[in-house]
């Protein structure tokens, strides 16, 4: 058994898209337009290109709730790994991220 797909909620995918691949570097494997507001964006870790990350638009009310609630309790959504925690925190915070 694997995970087949997990998604990561955001208020603006086009800017998710940019922070994932110009700033993580990610790479993108899907960008299907869902209407006039919505994509289906997939985007993977280049040492896992056969991942799936779908980066899920937040326009329903309970993917608005959630991640604001682990957010007030201090819970990480999601978890990132590097084999260079430092060098990888001063190469993005060069780049403009603010840790909280």
């Amino acid at each position: 058994m694997h995970i087949k797909l997990t998604s990561i909620i955001v208020d603006d995918q086009k800017k998710a898209l940019n922070f994932y691949t110009d700033i993580l570097r990610f790479l993108k494997k899907m960008d299907i337009p869902m209407g006039p507001d919505h994509r289906w964006l997939r985007v993977v870790s280049a040492a896992a290109p056969d991942g799936v990350i779908v980066l899920e638009p937040n326009a329903n009310p309970a993917a608005q709730a959630y991640p604001q609630a682990l957010f007030a309790q201090k819970i990480p959504l999601t978890m990132l790994f590097t084999e260079d925690l430092n060098a990888e925190h001063a190469r993005i915070a060069g780049l403009g991220v603010v840790f909280t």
